[in-house]
């Protein structure tokens, strides 16, 4: 049996699911690199439309094609992605069908929603975590991507697995 192939960029945690490397899919980074002026740094924009960044089809594209269900949970690479039905982007927007359920449950406001970045990752992990419930409430994806960023940063930075490496923890 062959290995799902995927390509994993690090430290930018970019996931593909491609199928193809980044020779073909053209993602480095987790979005486009922006040259300063007048010798500031480059910084990365992540906010690009996945069909700019994302130059083959993901999985979840052909997923959806193909009459299959779609979701996401804050996935890389996927801003305003068509191929996804279901999703709880990175900047949630208060106006979006899970956020707006996530309002009315009384999980989160939409004041918190708006800041949602502001706040430690291990608390918007949890929000995450009460989106991937309420989509599964609705609905079972055949085709699924979420990450929880607590345990990425756990794994890249605190290697021990300590407590301390899932509470009071910013990024």
């Amino acid at each position: 049996m062959q290995p799902i192939n995927r390509t994993v960029t690090w430290p930018n945690h970019t996931a593909m699911i491609t199928g193809v490397n980044a020779a073909r899919h053209d993602v480095l980074l987790n979005g486009d690199v922006i040259f300063g002026e007048h010798r500031e740094p480059p910084r990365i924009e992540p906010w690009i439309d996945k069909e700019k960044m994302v130059h083959v089809p993901e999985v979840y594209d052909l997923a959806r094609e193909n009459g299959l269900t779609t979701a996401q949970v804050d996935w890389v690479a996927i801003h305003h992605a068509h191929g996804i039905q279901w999703r709880f982007p990175e900047l949630p927007d208060p106006d979006g069908e899970v956020e707006r359920d996530l309002i009315a449950q009384g999980v989160v406001t939409a004041e918190q929603l708006r800041d949602f970045n502001k706040s430690s990752s291990a608390w918007r992990d949890q929000i995450r975590i009460d989106a991937v419930a309420d989509i599964l409430g609705s609905i079972i994806p055949t085709c699924w991507c979420y990450t929880l960023l607590t345990s990425i940063t756990r794994t890249c930075l605190r290697s021990d697995r300590s407590r301390e490496s899932y509470v009071n923890e910013e990024s």
